[in-house]
């Protein structure tokens, strides 16, 4: 059995995951089969493969933040994320993909578990006297205000009969305003002319502020009013990059009490 790394293992589970999809798809249309069975499978591998950390490593802007622990530990182990926000079906399809190819991988440890809120904020990055978080160009150096609504639509929950639009619109919550702001850095997200990876300050319905990522065109992100004063953007901008725990981690961490009715699923 030959060892295989984390890098090359996610891209060869992608591989195999994207061979699967394209089955799935084909089947879907023949008469015998349920559409809805075969949809649910493309959409469990494609999550699976939404945060594989595929190609070299990206070199990391300066930033004048200290790396947490659980940076370092995804930083040591690429797969380290997307090994601890599997449930037991995923690791199962994983293992089963890694023996039936032969090969031998190690699974991370445990990562440390991201605390809720922003970690180790100094007071000035507090106060937003601090620099830019990241050395980013000028024109990313922006944070943008968006509505509960208009989120959801950037996320693409807007589709409320689906499983993800009925989940966002349970637990985000719409009364607040969200936070994006262009990322240089953003984890494992190739770079594509014309394209923004965005780092997003989510506030869900517990209170609690976690961060996410979306893809904009730089056109429609620029077309979103800058409405926060620059002092207050420069405090945002320290909050997002200092806040560790994201949306995944959250509904993972949020799952033992959910329906009972603290979110209004029942």
């Amino acid at each position: 059995m030959r060892e295989i790394d984390d890098r090359e293992l996610a891209a060869y589970l992608t591989a195999v995951a994207l061979v699967q999809i394209r089955s799935l798809a084909g089947r879907a249309g023949r008469a015998e089969a349920d559409p809805a069975e075969a949809l649910s499978r493309i959409r469990f591998l494609a999550d699976l493969c939404d945060n594989m950390p595929l190609g070299p490593p990206r070199r990391r802007p300066r930033s004048s933040r200290r790396p947490s622990a659980y940076d370092r530990a995804v930083r040591e182990r690429p797969m380290s994320y997307v090994w601890q926000v599997s449930g037991p079906e995923k690791r199962e399809w994983m293992h089963h993909e890694i023996e039936r190819a032969g090969f031998r991988w190690t699974p991370p440890p445990p990562i440390p578990r991201p605390q809720p809120g922003p970690a180790g904020l100094s007071l000035r990055e507090r106060a937003g006297l601090a620099s830019w978080p990241v050395a980013a160009p000028r024109e990313a150096r922006v944070v943008k205000a968006v509505d509960g609504e208009a989120l959801l639509a950037l996320l693409g929950g807007t589709e409320e009969r689906s499983e993800l639009g009925v989940w966002l619109r349970a637990h985000v919550d719409l009364a607040s305003r969200h936070f994006l702001v262009p990322d240089p850095a953003a984890r494992w997200r190739p770079a594509v002319e014309g394209l923004w990876w965005c780092r997003v300050l989510v506030r869900m319905v517990d209170g609690e502020q976690v961060r996410d990522y979306l893809r904009m065109r730089d056109d429609d992100f620029r077309a979103l009013p800058a409405t926060e004063p620059r002092l207050r953007q420069r405090r945002l901008a320290q909050v997002m990059w200092a806040t560790e725990r994201d949306l995944g981690l959250w509904q993972r961490g949020h799952e033992p009490v959910c329906g009972t009715g603290c979110c209004g699923t029942s």
